[in-house]
């Protein structure tokens, strides 16, 4: 297989590689707003960084792709509202 080809692969890395739970918050997260979803939506993004305890890798790249993945919508803001002095949820808004 040669290192450098002028041919474009079709093959996509998604953004959760292997973390299994990411993935299945994403989903949802992906999805068309829809009213009364926020508080939902809220919870899933709280519970899923602090689910990863000590492991600041994981936790990091939790967090980067979510804020990837809500970074134009109101869900930054609702979770900031709801948890003023969470770490995590500022660092998101930011």
């Amino acid at each position: 297989m040669p290192l450098f080809t002028t041919r474009r692969s079709k093959a996509r890395l998604m953004p959760e590689l292997d973390d299994q739970p990411l993935g299945k918050v994403l989903k949802p997260l992906r999805q068309p707003p829809m009213s009364g979803m926020t508080d939902i939506q809220v919870g899933l993004l709280a519970q899923l960084p602090s689910a990863s305890h000590r492991d600041w890798d994981r936790k990091a790249h939790r967090v980067s792709v979510l804020a990837q993945c809500v970074m134009a919508s109101q869900l930054p803001e609702a979770w900031l509202a709801h948890n003023p002095h969470d770490a995590i949820a500022i660092a998101l808004h930011g």
